[in-house]
């Protein structure tokens, strides 16, 4: 008996295909970013396969909560013991246990599932009660090595360094977790406190650099850290090429409108209004800066930062209620997507309506695409009617459409990045093919970051009709076309 609730089967989601009536985008070589509708197996049941894996395959109990097992997981949710993120779990970037608690909890709300939502409030109680939040100076640590139990900053399994903005984002996590409903009064309060502890700690401890911005990474202390992940240990000299130009920064911006904006009471609040206004500034000023968030890449140039920028900077344009960050956030963030837009299946993988990473690693991985997805449902559903383009829809729906192609085995896998260049090695594809798609996945970040905007679009852009029958409500959604 699976270990989710079969409230799954009653959760009826329909949706029909129709001349489409919004002229989709287009590539460069001028083919539309267009998929249509697959009958057989909707994004619904794409979503339902993502969670599925998370549920059934990748979870665990440490210390009286649910915790996933390991950071990287094959189609069988075994542990991929050789990699960095094997041995590791908790709210650092690729492990995700907030993000996906944010997601599994959405899901739970969507379809009634109820381990879903037991499982997510767990998940954050983990993170609250488990060594990662240091409720006396403010700082929180990513991860937990499952292997002898230690909790440290970051990805190679030490405590030399962390990403600021990386931590930001856990922090505005948090404050999103507190907001969805069901979730215990006491647990907001101390998700809350988390993430503005964090922000203090920030404020204090943080210096900016010579161009303004915030460092990529950073020590224990706030001090500046300017070399490789690895740095310290095989290569001290190695410096980061990204050291003053990721996007890692631009989470700080986000945890600090967020707070700004909900908590307008905090003492603060003028401290972080200011931080907002001049790293937006030093960001606009510099055309936008897109280095790569993800923290083992080193591009100046990556797919999901110009997403992640033009989200965040949806919400600076409300807090500071200007209307040019907002234009500049869609003519520059949301516009430079298309240059990664792939618009034909490529060595003969189905790569049509994803978009690749960055021009040195040209791999599709597919948090990012999840995220890009959201990025154009927000720019649809939320931007002025003047300052609208119908195709954004579209957009967002042809990446979830092109990311259900890539699920595989029973338990509803779902691979972390389509290696149609053969970047990662045919030794890491699925029967050991030239190209192809990649054995493992990070199942709270890659596996699942898609149904967060799938739950987005259902909530907010898809047509939906309700009738009540003997099995109780049954709803019907149907696509934008």
């Amino acid at each position: 008996t699976p270990r989710h609730s079969m409230r799954w089967l009653l959760f009826c989601c329909f949706v029909w295909y129709t001349t489409c009536k919004i002229v989709p985008s287009k590539c460069n070589d001028g083919k539309p970013f267009y998929l249509q509708e697959n009958k057989t197996f909707s994004i619904a049941d794409s979503a339902h396969a993502s969670v599925t894996f998370v549920l059934e395959k990748s979870m665990t109990t440490w210390n009286g909560s649910w915790v996933a097992k390991s950071t990287f997981l094959n189609e069988n949710g075994e542990i991929m013991w050789w990699h960095d993120f094997g041995l590791l779990e908790g709210p650092g970037w690729a492990s995700n246990a907030v993000g996906g608690a944010i997601i599994l909890a959405k899901w739970a709300n969507l379809t009634g599932e109820v381990i879903a939502k037991d499982t997510a409030v767990s998940l954050v109680t983990h993170v609250l009660d488990d060594g990662f939040v240091d409720w006396k100076t403010g700082l929180i640590l990513g991860y937990r090595n499952t292997a002898n139990n230690q909790i440290i900053a970051n990805f190679k399994h030490n405590s030399r360094w962390f990403c600021p903005g990386s931590v930001a984002k856990i922090a505005h996590q948090l404050l999103e977790f507190a907001s969805i409903s069901g979730v215990p009064s006491t647990e907001t309060k101390r998700m809350v406190l988390a993430a503005t502890n964090y922000a203090k700690w920030v404020i204090t401890n943080v210096k900016r650099l010579k161009n303004g911005w915030i460092p990529r990474r950073v020590t224990l202390t706030g001090a500046g850290y300017p070399y490789e992940p690895s740095g310290g240990l095989t290569s001290p000299t190695v410096k980061d090429p990204l050291y003053n130009a990721s996007a890692d920064a631009v989470s700080i911006i986000e945890l600090f409108s967020v707070i700004v904006e909900q908590y307008p009471h905090l003492p603060e609040v003028p401290t972080y209004r200011r931080w907002v206004k001049d790293l937006t500034q030093v960001y606009i000023k510099q055309g936008g800066i897109f280095g790569s968030i993800n923290q083992d890449t080193f591009s100046h140039h990556e797919d999901v930062s110009y997403a992640v920028g033009f989200r965040t900077l949806l919400k600076v344009a409300k807090v500071l209620n200007d209307t040019e960050i907002l234009k500049f956030a869609v003519e520059k963030c949301l516009a430079g997507l298309n240059q990664f837009k792939m618009c034909d299946n490529r060595n003969g993988i189905k790569t049509t309506g994803l978009l690749y990473m960055e021009e040195q690693w040209k791999t599709a991985y597919l948090w990012e695409n999840g995220e890009i997805a959201l990025a154009f449902f927000e720019a649809y559903h939320t931007l002025p009617e003047e300052m609208k383009q119908s195709h954004w829809v579209l957009d967002g729906l042809t990446i979830l459409r092109a990311i259900e192609s890539h699920h595989h085995g029973p338990w509803g896998f779902l691979t972390e990045g389509v290696d149609w260049a053969d970047y990662v090695g045919l030794r890491h594809h699925f029967g050991y093919a030239e190209f192809g798609d990649i054995m493992y996945t990070e199942p709270l970040l890659n596996n699942l970051h898609h149904v967060l905007t799938w739950a987005y679009y259902i909530e907010n852009l898809a047509t939906k009709t309700c009738r009540r029958e003997r099995v109780g409500m049954v709803c019907t959604w149907k696509d934008v076309e």
